[in-house]
């Protein structure tokens, strides 16, 4: 295909419809108008909430709560976001009097004893208009290399004094920019998973054609990198000969060469520059780093929340470190990483760790990855545990309300989510509604009666999780969830420091390192945070955004879930009262992957792909060592080269829409004279091609057969050139839907290129 085609159809991939908007862009200005209709007033006690699609209520502590929305908007490339403008029309008055609920602070999850209401007295007797500010802190960052600029904005006005409400129907954001002074965003990236991540993300999708982007690499070297210490780097073969089957490509680099081959100023800063490196050169997706804390270097990040009380870290263990790639997380280069200002909020990869610390550990782990994908229990994928317990007394705070909202689609706290599908069976073990709070005893029996995830909302802290201490993480406990009898199951945990991997052993290591249960961990290495009496919290918004990213967006590897679960949440962080409170940033920061990255998560039980690749001519000869690629959403999802017998065979395929494409080496032949004939007849209407024969005359690629076409096979077929502009070889292209289980069989026909009577014997036979 010629470059400017290429460069044509790229573009036309990136429009999209516009949503809630009207955008225009000039120099140095972005504008976006917002909506806003259909107010709803819930009632909170005495107090209320003013609620519209779209926004979450926020304030600092103890000040009026208002809808603020999100914004994230993509704007020049080369350029920051200098400064944020508000203009608001069609001003409509709340009637009555309304008394708007105070802000309270997040809490964390291990936190049991009660504090006091907070109410900011002053704020609620002033008489000046409420906020003072429209917007929320604006900031510029990086995805994929893309720039974008995130605020929020409420719609609403309002006096304390007066309890006198209003609220603007139509708003338009206003940003500037101006070029920017540094060079942090990294190179821009056309591969096809970045540009649907940035759609997704952006408000403004259409300012994508604004980028000068770089044509699409057909293929890349490797796709997933993984970091070990020495002694381990030998061990990875079968989890790097199941993936080639799948279409990924892996490489492992041991630490030594790491350090040998990237400068930092100790080793996690090394680390993190061979990711980007590699990244840049290679568009790599998934990194796993494999090694315990003491064998693996982790970056210790610095978030302080200002809760009932101040909390205040600046050693939280996080992996985002290694996967959002812009800047250097440390401007200042003082001994705090990742203060507000110094942080990238917008992973370009997905990172997971294996926190082994013995071959025997890694080999633990790596057994229960591979056995979960290549040979799944069927029975047990669709049936998820949810796990929750009572999380405070008053206000009443159960850890049901919480995954509640896991189940089906939900546009409650102000964001849209679609999770487990409602019709499907799940299990729960709730403390709401139980005559008396469940028993670790219980919970054991209800998982080793098999579950295709755990989802769990409760207490937690380093050696206790879900009522079970680290001496309760035992083979015979979980004697049943040994792969085969039922399956392993990922565990998604909001306590508090239940995936601290850098204690020795926090409880989720102690889950991986057995070899029954569990086989991906995600959870906190410090608190995670809560919001009492609500069914919102900074841990829960993510949770939700994950398995938006699973069941919604369909993405299956569990890092990359987790990747745009940060991504999804990141707008809310500069949020009035997320921002100065900070205990959405410290989610961002403690939430981490503990397992594969790449490991792809069953959300309904597996159907087959299967089928043959045969030469279209009246004998129907198997092509043998084709390659067929399935793409789902335009994204490889497997290859396989066909065998003797011409049959290709993907197992274990969830559910969705997928294309089948082929690509074959073989021995060009079979087009001549008599092919040229039957073109030109074609192109004279004299007779007429169809289908493969068709596809098999287009010999450059034009979409139009003619005489070019039938001279191109007579100019080849006497030896006076020796290729043609497309590829010796065509083939049907599949499309197929799957279903929830059951064996999907695809006939593929190929055909030499200019061979459209179907002449050839690719056997010789």
């Amino acid at each position: 295909m010629h470059t400017i085609s290429l460069r044509k159809i790229f573009l036309l991939i990136l429009a999209v419809v516009p949503g809630i908007l009207a955008f225009n862009v000039k120099a140095g200005t972005i504008r976006y108008d917002y909506y806003f209709d259909n107010f709803t007033l819930s009632s909170r006690g005495i107090y209320q909430n003013l609620v519209f699609g779209k926004t979450i209520q926020t304030a600092a502590c103890g000040q009026p709560e208002l809808p603020w929305a999100s914004v994230s908007l993509l704007i020049p490339a080369g350029e920051t976001a200098s400064s944020i403008e508000f203009f608001g029309e069609g001003l409509v008055e709340i009637p009555g009097s309304v008394l708007l609920y105070p802000h309270q602070p997040s809490e964390p999850l291990s936190k049991t004893t009660e504090h006091q209401f907070i109410t900011d007295k002053k704020a609620y007797a002033s008489a000046e208009n409420y906020p003072r500010t429209s917007c929320g802190k604006l900031i510029t960052q990086y995805m994929n290399g893309y720039t974008l600029a995130l605020s929020s904005f409420t719609p609403a006005s309002y006096i304390a004094s007066t309890r006198k409400l209003w609220y603007y129907s139509k708003v338009t954001i206003v940003i500037n920019t101006k070029p920017s002074e540094t060079k942090e965003n990294l190179l821009l990236s056309s591969s096809k998973s970045a540009i649907e991540r940035v759609k997704r993300f952006a408000q403004n999708p259409e300012m994508l054609s604004q980028y000068d982007l770089p044509l699409p690499a057909d293929t890349t070297d490797y796709q997933m990198l993984i970091i070990s210490p020495e002694i381990f780097a030998s061990h990875f073969q079968g989890l790097i000969d199941f993936y080639q089957t799948r279409g990924l490509k892996v490489k492992v680099k041991s630490l030594n060469v790491v350090y040998a081959n990237s400068a930092g100023i100790d080793n996690a800063e090394k680390i993190r520059n061979y990711i980007i490196q590699e990244y840049q050169n290679n568009a790599i997706e998934h990194v796993l780093l494999a090694g315990d804390a003491e064998l693996m270097p982790y970056r210790g990040l610095y978030c302080e929340v200002m809760s009932s009380s101040l909390y205040t870290d600046n050693d939280i263990p996080s992996d985002i470190y290694f996967s959002a790639l812009d800047g250097n997380w440390n401007a200042d280069s003082d001994s705090k990483w990742g203060e507000p200002g110094e942080e990238d909020l917008l992973p370009e990869i997905s990172v997971g760790r294996f926190c082994a610390s013995d071959i025997n550990e890694l080999n633990v782990m790596l057994n229960k990855t591979l056995m979960y994908q290549q040979s799944p229990v069927i029975a047990d994928l669709n049936k998820p545990l949810l796990v929750g317990e009572n999380l405070y007394n008053n206000p009443l705070t159960w850890g049901a309300d919480y995954l509640d909202l896991l189940i089906g689609t939900h546009s409650d706290n102000g964001y849209t989510t679609s999770g487990l599908d409602s019709t499907q069976v799940y299990d729960t073990l709730y403390d709401r509604g139980a005559p008396a709070a469940w028993t670790y005893t219980q919970l054991l029996t209800k998982i080793n009666q098999g579950h295709s995830f755990l989802y769990h909302v409760g207490h937690a802290n380093t050696t206790y999780l879900m009522r079970m201490y680290n001496s309760t993480i035992t083979a015979a406990n979980f004697s049943q969830v040994n792969g085969t009898t039922h399956g392993f199951m990922p565990v998604y945990s909001h306590g508090c420091y239940c995936g601290q991997f850098d204690a020795s052993d926090c409880i989720a290591e102690k889950m991986l390192c057995i070899p029954n249960f569990c086989n991906v961990f995600i959870g906190n290495s410090r608190y995670g945070w809560f919001n009492e009496g609500t069914t919102e919290g900074p841990s829960q918004h993510i949770n939700r955004e994950f398995v938006d990213a699973l069941y919604n967006d369909g993405e299956r590897a569990v890092g990359m879930a987790h990747t745009l679960s940060k991504i999804a949440t990141a707008p809310w962080v500069t949020a009035p009262g997320q921002w100065e409170e900070g205990a959405l940033r410290w989610c961002m920061f403690t939430c981490n992957v503990l397992g594969d990255p790449a490991m792809q998560i069953w959300t309904n039980p597996p159907a087959t792909i299967s089928g043959t690749v045969s030469y279209s001519n009246a004998t129907s000869d198997p092509l043998d060592s084709v390659t067929v690629y399935l793409h789902k959403n335009g994204i490889l999802a497997g290859q396989y080269t066909t065998n003797a017998s011409g049959v290709f065979t993907f197992p274990n395929v969830a559910p969705g829409v997928y294309t089948l494409e082929t690509q074959c080496s073989k021995a060009w032949g079979g087009a001549g004279s008599s092919d040229a004939l039957m073109v030109m007849r074609h192109f004279v209407q004299m007779a007429y091609l169809q289908g493969i024969f068709l596809a098999a005359a287009d010999i450059d690629g034009s979409q139009y057969i003619n005489s070019i076409d039938a001279l191109a096979i007579l100019k080849r077929f006497v030896g006076i050139t020796s290729s043609f502009p497309v590829s010796d070889w065509t083939f049907e292209q599949k499309t197929v839907t799957i279903g929830l289980t059951g064996q999907n069989t695809i006939y593929i026909k190929g055909l030499c290129t200019g061979d459209v009577n179907g002449s050839w014997l690719p056997n010789g036979n």
